[in-house]
């Protein structure tokens, strides 16, 4: 069921997409009282998508802050969704690992916490703002780390080699720990 609703978040948006570039005047869809279930989802989506104070990404010396501050009631869960062996490389200190195939399954979703920002992690930042923009139509308060992993530390033996254009890419050079810490899981 879980699989099925994701797929149906995935095929909107991409209709939405779609039919905004098509069609010149928008057609107010009507609810479908026979689908209570795309209705909520439709309603999620269209709340997600319509709110203009909605910031998407999180640059890597902003979190580095919200992190190091003295007030812990502020720091945000960070999710990190590369491999578990690139996780296991270099990766965020204190943050948590869900493979990016896995993040949708309902027991990993359970382990996320509604009551505080998630930030979420990948390589470049690419797959992170699609799992943000699902999160937050799910109900979830997430974000997306700008530039991914490259941004906080493009060590490329602990990124996994991800950080296309080192020279170039934007790199704070802030602290990375390998392995997996008490508390995750990959």
């Amino acid at each position: 069921m879980k699989k099925k609703i994701l797929i149906l978040i995935i095929s909107l948006a991409l209709i939405g997409t779609v039919l905004s570039g098509c069609v010149e005047e928008k057609k107010e869809e009507e609810p479908d009282e026979n689908q209570p279930e795309i209705n909520a989802i439709y309603e999620a989506a269209a709340a997600y998508l319509g709110n203009e104070d909605l910031k998407a990404v999180i640059k890597a010396p902003d979190l580095y802050v919200l992190l190091n501050n003295t007030d812990t009631s502020d720091d945000p869960f960070i999710l990190g969704i590369r491999s578990a062996s690139h996780y296991a490389a270099g990766h965020i200190p204190g943050s948590v690992n869900i493979g990016f195939n896995d993040v949708f399954e309902e027991d990993n979703l359970a382990k996320l916490p509604t009551d505080k920002q998630i930030v979420v992690v990948c390589y470049t930042g690419h797959t992170a703002s699609q799992i943000t923009a699902l999160l937050n139509v799910a109900g979830y308060d997430a974000i997306a780390l700008m530039n991914g992993i490259c941004s906080w530390n493009n060590n490329t033996d602990m990124t996994g080699g991800k950080c296309y254009d080192p020279v170039t890419s934007v790199n704070e050079g802030y602290p990375m720990v390998t392995g997996a810490e008490p508390g995750s899981w990959t």
